[in-house]
């Protein structure tokens, strides 16, 4: 007797039970895993977007057009809620490990070995003018940062997301955030790390490191 194969509206070949075949997970979804009932993110869903998202963005052009958007990182600094652009980052990772400096300014958290390299970190907080704040080791981030001849890790509290920022749409910063693009959605603060990083702050990050 031969054997009965099935086949789908489009020739292909089913199996015995003549169910389709279940696809395969699209390549960079977000994984999660159920733990007592709990839902966990995988952490590395961050640095995959962070990697996309750099690469995308180091081809568009710096110029603000109007209508421009951009996608930002978004943490929680104490009761603040701020935001990076992702184009500036190249990870974000956890802040164990990060060993203080005697000697340094409140504003350096202290230094951090990234896979052989040794990173200044900032309290971001501190840095700010917020003060520093007590955070959960668990739950506090160092974020990343790459700009022209700079290299530093900056601390958060807790890293929250990503989205779409509308540029154009910027609200003014109040007065004293010298170093805010504008507030969106009248409540997320977008940062300028170009200015924030710039001037004497970098003399005392060569000295650290």
């Amino acid at each position: 007797m031969s054997k009965i194969s099935s086949q789908n509206d489009n020739g292909k070949q089913l199996p015995p039970d003549g169910t389709s075949p279940t696809p395969p997970a699209p390549a960079g979804a977000r994984s999660t895993m159920v733990t007592n009932g709990a839902r966990t993110e995988d952490d590395t869903w961050v640095q995959r977007t962070l990697r996309e998202r750099a690469r995308q963005y180091a081809r568009l052009a710096q110029q603000v057009e109007d209508g421009e958007k951009t996608e930002a990182l978004l943490f929680r600094l104490g009761d603040e809620t701020c935001a990076v652009e992702l184009r500036l980052l190249r990870k974000v990772q956890l802040a164990k490990g990060l060993t203080p400096v005697p000697c340094t300014p409140a504003y350096v958290a202290g230094i951090l070995n990234v896979r052989g390299e040794v990173v200044t970190v900032l309290d971001l907080a501190n840095t700010l003018g917020l003060g520093s704040a007590r955070r959960s080791a668990d739950s506090a981030r160092v974020l990343l940062v790459e700009l022209p001849g700079v290299r530093v890790g900056l601390l958060v509290d807790e890293v929250l997301g990503h989205r779409l920022i509308a540029l154009d749409k910027l609200d003014r910063a109040f007065s004293g955030r010298d170093f805010a693009r504008g507030i969106a959605e009248a409540k997320i603060v977008l940062l300028d790390l170009e200015h924030l990083l710039a001037g004497g702050r970098l003399d005392v990050l060569e000295e650290v490191t």
